[in-house]
This record gives structure tokens, C-alpha cells and sequence, in this order.
């Protein structure tokens, strides 16, 4: 059993580690998150006034989440890869 808490590989497997619902978020990441979700809340019912705007904000966030989505799974492959690559040469020597 040991050996399931210090494989990496093995945290991986049963989901430990290596997702997004494991990190473990800072109290200054979460106070801007909070901080950000007000606001967007109070500017989604400003714009219910105007419900051309309001969808076009909404398309907007869309297309923005799903770039930075895109963006952050370019970043871990690359730091997965080069993490990769230093094991390769730590190991090779």
C-alpha cells in the first residue's frame, strides 16, 4: 500500500494527482476567484437591460474560457514534455 503514495504514476491512476480537482488552490487565488465572480454577476444583471449585449458578453466569456481551456492544456503538455525530458537526463547519466 505504501507504494501507491509514492508512485506518482500510481497517485495519477486512482485520480490523487494529475487533475484539476486536486490542486489545491491558495487563499489568494480563491479571494480573486470570488472577487471575479462578483463581479461578473453583478455586470450579468447590469447588461439584462440590454439582451443583445448580454448575449454577446455571454459569447465572449464562451470564447474566452475556451481559449484559456486550449492555452492551459498546451502548458501542462509542454511541462509534462519537458519534465519528461530532465528525468530522461537525469536517468541517462
Amino acid at each position: 500500500m505504501e507504494h501507491y503514495k509514492s508512485s506518482a504514476i500510481m497517485q495519477m491512476l486512482i485520480g490523487a494527482r494529475g487533475n484539476l480537482e486536486s490542486i489545491r488552490l491558495s487563499e489568494k487565488h480563491q479571494k480573486a476567484q470570488r472577487k471575479s465572480l462578483d463581479k461578473i454577476i453583478e455586470l450579468e444583471k447590469q447588461l439584462k437591460k440590454y439582451p443583445q449585449i448580454l448575449e454577446l458578453y455571454k459569447e465572449v466569456q464562451e470564447a474566452s474560457n475556451l481559449e484559456y481551456l486550449l492555452y492551459s492544456e498546451e502548458v501542462y503538455k509542454e511541462a509534462f514534455a519537458f519534465g519528461l525530458a530532465i528525468g530522461q537526463e537525469v536517468f541517462s547519466k
